[in-house]
């Protein structure tokens, strides 16, 4: 309607202009018979109507360029093009635009949510719409209603011309929504999304619409810059509900309701009847099924699971009937099928590649056959753009139809590899459709192994293309495929050359398996020499890998093979030597090997000052390195020392903002909070997190670690929602990032099961006991991260007053932290001192009181005073003493908890109040009631450990 509104303005302006035009003539004419002022007159009038007429006119043809250039660029509808002459069969009647069967109205409120965003109104304030949803939920025919909906103008971005239509679109009057389609199966979002940020037009909204997939989204907006970033929506906006309900009853309505509309006017409507099945099939698949019966008149049950078959065997009586027209009945009719498939996997850009396309089929063994099929093929269907060839058929019917011909068909897999092999964009999109099969189709896996089983270089090439931005199961079928003893084998520069093709966060989850797969292939080539210097740097590659991934033994074995190898053939004070004794550092560490891990960084440091001087970048890194070591040791003061060298010098050397200052920042901001000095670390982490998101973007590891330390100093500030939003924030972004597994993300979500025990959250247990089993699978039984997982569920147990368990795992904890991390180590003392409140709490005063304050002792040896957990030892110390009837010594030592707190958390701080209310109860007992307010019946524990373990 717009765009017809537009056509009449522009109408009625030619129309004014040749007025003018004619007015001008005539009063030429007329310029003989009057006076010559009059005629004066009318000459301006006569040049002014003719200049008027000519800019009217060249606006006109601006106009007509801009709207040419939008429909180069964009179709007002999800359309192919071509002209099937032979009708689509049932799968044409399947076509969102097409819209057979009203519109759901279960899906209208997700409809209305759209149309409002078209006209600037509703809860999505982002110019930007990005609609997920499973295959075949109606994503598609959700926007077709909403285009038809509004008064905006709409347009389907053709494939590979989303810049174009940008452009094209800014020129148009009025709002105009450039929709992006299958967004995770495109190669230009990012360049389009681009544009439009940069090109700022008010009046053009995108929509980006693709199937649900943890990744895609935030791979494309990791690799956008800042200012693009910043106006594009964290996540999916609209998210399409799913349609066909569980209920057995509720997929009989809707396949009821489907097969009336898909029934031919006068017909007498089949009978019917749709299988239940769970979990429900998607709306697409339905409707399937109901096209199908209605089509075929058929009676009786419908199975979800022979849907596709049964829909495709309506199709191949057609083909065999177009075939016959076309001359080319003597073909065998698998051929027609084979055909369909090829062209729809891989497609032709014109005539001749068509030729040779279908040429690769076995039975195809004529020039004329393959040009007379390619014919016959274009009469079928729509052909998705901007091929000549390539059948657009439904996604979700293409690709079950094809996983189950291609699983089933050794040579056809031959001929989908062999024609998809030297073009790199056609091999990823054939393993990019394979690899939506997946998800909900088993045989694709199947055919995917079929496939690589052919010419596997560029195969593999474009499955790493392909499984590094978008989930899947190419990463394990990619490691089987390698270690095929019959696969074809790769020499050592393929192997060497796939693994760099292969982007660094695919490294650590995506294809973790495969790229472990290509080193350890090319280590052990017979062709690689060990002591190359090639070859080292490969196996240093492995480790880093192995180490990212979190694989901690593994990658210590082969850091240690370089660092020897290194030494012998580079010498000890060799660059590369020194890194990787240093990345062998880094690895014990991370295990927890705290002297041997001191002891390498300081050898790594004393050689890089002897080496390259005491403020080069590499000394500073190493320094910085040690200062970490020392945090972990519980050292914060000899730790702060050696950060505040490292921060200033790398102010002065490289400036406020450079990342190694920032980290270094980052890294002083936590060993401010370790020695309870909040309000400093929270200004220095807030710095950091601004700078991190402006420079790295919001998703980056460094940025989400650093928003997790600002959470922890929230929390222990007792900010307990903005500290969860913080937790939740970084907890979405490294499960998408690193993986659900990976240590990093383990501890963000300890850190979200902290604060639900820190606000009585009975799901903690739960919790807890699920990132223990973790942790003890990928890091072991006494890693400290474990230990502390152990811990954590201890304090549950604890509060819900099941003090053997919970005394039975802090011994655990207390005797392996000891071993670990030495006896004095702030972690071993705040479990000892958890221990000693169950013995409390089990009646064993004596016990407890002892071990209070030898734990009290070395807690202000090793913290100080008033550092909280030496306080909270000192709160036990006087519950003990209070619980003995020692009132006077338990309220002078609440006295001294209660001010050290407010000096250093705030008077109004849970942990506070507390101290508060136990000192309120002494004196109760005391006979001096009320002097602080409101008491507890009992003096309470202060708070038990939390793992700031990260």
């Amino acid at each position: 309607m717009a765009a017809e509104q537009g056509h009449l303005r522009r109408r009625a302006m030619a129309v004014v202009g040749g007025g003018l035009l004619v007015a001008a003539g005539v009063t030429a004419a007329l310029a003989n018979f009057v006076p010559w002022y009059t005629a004066a007159g009318l000459g301006a009038l006569s040049g002014a109507a003719g200049l008027y007429g000519g800019v009217m006119l060249q606006r006109r043809a601006e106009a007509a360029a801009r709207e040419a250039a939008w429909r180069a660029a964009a179709t007002p509808g999800p359309d192919s093009v071509g002209d099937p002459s032979d009708g689509e069969g049932v799968v044409g009647l399947l076509w969102p635009a097409r819209a057979l069967v009203p519109y759901s109205v279960s899906h209208k409120p997700v409809l209305s949510r759209v149309t409002r965003w078209v006209e600037g109104r509703g809860d999505v304030v982002e110019a930007v719409l990005y609609v997920d949803g499973a295959a075949g939920s109606g994503k598609t025919r959700l926007l077709v209603e909403a285009a038809e909906d509004g008064a905006a103008v709409w347009g389907w971005a053709r494939p590979g011309c989303g810049v174009a239509a940008v452009k094209a679109a800014a020129g148009l009057s009025g709002a105009t929504v450039l929709v992006l389609d299958d967004a995770e199966t495109r190669s230009d979002v990012a360049a389009t999304v681009t544009a439009w940020a940069r090109a700022a037009a008010p009046g053009v909204r995108v929509v980006v619409a693709g199937r649900v997939d943890e990744v895609w989204w935030s791979r494309l907006r990791a690799e956008l810059p800042a200012e693009v970033v910043a106006v594009l929506p964290f996540r999916a906006q609209v998210t399409m509900p799913p349609l066909v309900a569980a209920g057995g009853r509720s997929q009989r309505q809707m396949f009821a309701r489907a097969l009336r509309y898909f029934t031919a006017d006068g017909a007498a409507v089949p009978e019917a009847v749709w299988t239940p099945v769970h979990p429900p099939p998607s709306v697409a698949l339905l409707h399937a099924g109901a096209a199908w019966a209605a089509h075929t008149a058929a009676t009786g049950p419908v199975h979800a699971g022979a849907v596709v078959a049964e829909v495709f065997a309506v199709e191949r009586v057609r083909w065999q009937a177009a075939a016959a027209r076309a001359g080319l009945d003597r073909l065998p009719q698998v051929v027609f099928e084979q055909a369909v498939v090829l062209a729809a996997l891989v497609g032709a850009a014109d005539p001749g590649a068509a030729r040779a396309l279908l040429l690769r089929l076995p039975a195809i063994t004529a020039v004329e056959d393959a040009d007379r099929l390619a014919d016959w093929l274009r009469g079928q269907y729509w052909q998705h753009e901007p091929d000549w060839l390539a059948p657009h058929l439904p996604a979700i019917l293409l690709e079950r139809y094809a996983a189950a011909v291609v699983a089933g068909t050794p040579a056809l897999a031959a001929a989908v590899a062999g024609a998809a092999a030297n073009d790199p964009i056609r091999a990823e999109r054939l393993l990019l459709t394979l690899t939506r099969a997946a998800q909900h189709d088993d045989r694709a896996q199947v055919a995917i192994t079929a496939v690589l089983r052919h010419d596997p270089y560029p195969l593999i090439a474009a499955a790493i293309a392909v499984a590094s931005r978008m989930s899947g199961p190419l990463d394990p079928l990619l490691a089987d495929h390698l270690a095929d003893s019959d696969r074809r084998p790769l020499t050592a520069a393929q192997l060497l050359e796939l693994f760099e093709r292969i982007p660094q966060h695919a490294r650590r989850q995506l294809l973790a398996t495969t790229t472990v797969a290509l080193l350890r292939l090319y280590l052990t080539d017979p062709d690689v020499d060990p002591n190359a210097v090639k070859t080292m740097a490969s196996r240093s590659k492995l480790a880093s890998v192995l180490y990212d991934q979190g694989r901690y033994a593994e990658a210590e074995t082969e850091h240690r093979t370089v660092l020897e190898a290194r030494t012998r053939v580079l010498g000890p004070e060799h660059r590369d030597t020194l890194v990787s004794r240093a990345n062998l550092a880094a690895v014990l560490y991370d295990q927890a090997r705290y002297a041997e891990a001191e002891t390498e960084f300081r050898t790594v440091l004393k050689t890089w000052i002897l080496v390259e001087g005491a403020e080069h970048r590499d000394t500073l890194a190493s320094r910085n390195n040690l200062a970490a070591l020392l945090y972990d040791q519980g050292r914060y003061a000899v730790a702060e020392a050696e950060y505040r060298t490292v921060l200033e010098t790398f102010t002065r050397v490289l400036g406020a903002e450079h990342l190694d200052t920032l980290a270094a920042r980052g890294n002083l901001a936590l060993v401010l909070h370790g020695q309870a000095r909040y309000a400093e670390a929270e200004t220095e982490h807030r710095t950091v997190v601004e700078a991190f998101t402006r420079i790295l973007s919001a998703e980056h590891p460094d940025t989400l670690t650093n928003r997790g330390n600002l959470a922890n100093v929230l929390r222990d500030q007792g900010r307990y929602a903005e500290a969860e939003a913080e937790y939740r924030t970084v907890l979405d972004g490294l499960t998408r990032t690193l993986g659900a597994e990976h240590p990093d993300t383990l501890a963000s979500r300890n850190d979200i099961a902290n604060l639900l025990h820190d606000r009585g959250n009975p799901d903690a247990e739960a919790e807890y006991r699920t990132i223990l089993e973790a942790r003890t699978r990928v890091l072991g039984v006494e890693h400290p991260s474990t230990l502390a997982s152990r811990g954590n569920l201890a304090n549950v147990l604890y509060d819900q007053g099941r003090y053997a368990e919970a005394e039975v795992e802090y011994r655990t904890v207390v005797e392996a932290r000891t071993r670990v991390l030495g006896a004095e180590h702030p972690d071993t003392l705040t479990c000892r001192d958890n221990l000693t409140t169950v013995l409390r709490d089990q009646g064993r005063y004596a016990e407890a009181e002892a071990e209070h304050r030898t734990v009290l002792e070395a807690l202000i040896r090793v913290l100080g005073a008033e550092h909280p957990s030496t306080l909270a030892s000192r709160g036990n110390l006087a519950n003990v003493l209070y619980d003995q009837g020692c009132y006077a010594e338990a309220e002078a030592e609440y006295r001294t908890v209660l001010d050290g707190l407010t000096r250093t958390l705030g008077a109004d701080h849970p942990d506070a109040l507390t101290a508060r209310n136990n000192l309120a109860t002494v004196l109760r007992v005391q006979g001096r009631a009320g002097e602080f307010g409101v008491t507890l019946p009992h003096p309470r524990s202060a708070d038990t450990e939390k793992d700031q373990n990260r």
